[in-house]
């Protein structure tokens, strides 16, 4: 009998990624890729946008507008003129054009600092031992998505996790995308990071150690994203 979570660890990677960005809750073994892949749509969308030096997009236009005319001169060049052809300068004025991007091109990779911007930090490997929780107010709670989506730690046995869902409204096959442990307002809780059916869009639901079946013990419950 094939396990479906080894089926989606072994590949299917651009069927995921389709179906995340279609909005489409992770199918069992695809939790870490989906949080991945949410992960980098929040460090693209925050991302600065350094702006070109000032005088190089006019220099940039400039060399488009010698190009666009030299292409529209009716007038040939006399046979015996020195210098270069035209169609030399077409391929001059190219080459200007070209390394106009790409002098752009390397603003956008040095960023405004001035220097290479650097690689983005490795995702540290699990510890030996749970993380110390977040401790955070409601008003925070919306914060605490980068630090739960693909988070572990706090996460409890599938079978209360379940139960403490369903106590919540959702069907028992429910899988966060992300778990961490808290503390909400002075009280200790985990963090739950759900879909919701809709890319970047995501309910942190944190729930005390009471949640059972007719009882949600509910903490925090918000909506944030998309």
């Amino acid at each position: 009998m094939t396990d479906p979570a080894a089926g989606a660890r072994a590949g299917d990677g651009p069927d995921a990624a389709r179906r995340h960005g279609d909005g489409d809750a992770p199918r069992p073994g695809e939790e870490d890729l989906f949080a991945a892949l949410d992960r980098t749509r929040a460090d693209l969308a925050a991302a600065p946008r350094p702006a070109a030096p000032e005088g190089l997009t006019a220099s940039l236009l400039a060399a488009v507008a010698a190009e666009r005319d030299a292409g529209d001169a009716t007038t040939p060049a006399p046979p015996a003129r020195r210098g270069v052809p035209r169609a030399g300068r077409r391929w001059a004025a190219a080459a200007v054009v070209g390394m106009a991007a790409a002098a752009i091109a390397a603003v956008v990779l040095l960023g405004t600092s001035g220097g290479p911007v650097p690689p983005p930090a490795p995702t540290a490997a699990p510890g030996p031992g749970p993380a110390a929780p977040v401790v955070l107010t409601s008003a925070e709670l919306p914060q605490a998505l980068r630090s739960g989506l693909g988070g572990r730690d706090g996460t409890a046995d599938p079978a209360a996790r379940a139960a403490c869902l369903v106590a919540h409204g959702l069907p028992a096959a429910t899988v966060p995308v992300g778990s961490r442990a808290v503390v909400l307002d002075g009280r200790p809780g985990t963090l739950y990071v759900l879909t919701t059916g809709r890319a970047a869009r995501f309910r942190l639901l944190v729930v005390g150690p009471g949640c059972a079946p007719g009882s949600p013990d509910t903490l925090g419950d918000v909506t944030v994203g998309g």
